[in-house]
């Protein structure tokens, strides 16, 4: 079974922590396992970063940013803050 993961981070934040764990019992029940993270922090042989210069990290928080922004104007409301993206402002990863 062949599995790509992909997050902002493999170690910041509540889903980065699930999805390593995930990762991990993937690797350990002998899938084929590709991390992809914006950012990098472990050591980890499967992670890869989609961000590799200090640029691309820059731009691709920003678009972050534009997206929360977005989100936020959007939805006025908190009630349905944050349950869609429409993905608007992103980072390319076709070629990984």
């Amino acid at each position: 079974m062949n599995v790509t993961i992909i997050n902002k981070s493999d170690r910041t934040g509540g889903a980065a922590v699930a999805a390593m764990r995930l990762a991990k019992a993937l690797v350990k029940i002998g899938a084929s396992v590709r991390f992809l993270a914006q950012e990098k922090k472990t050591d980890e042989s499967f992670v890869n970063a989609s961000s590799k210069s200090w640029l691309a990290k820059q731009i691709h928080f920003l678009y972050f940013l534009f997206e929360v922004a977005f989100n936020t104007i959007i939805t006025a409301g908190k009630k349905y803050r944050f349950q869609y993206s429409p993905a608007i402002f992103g980072s390319n990863i076709i070629e990984h």
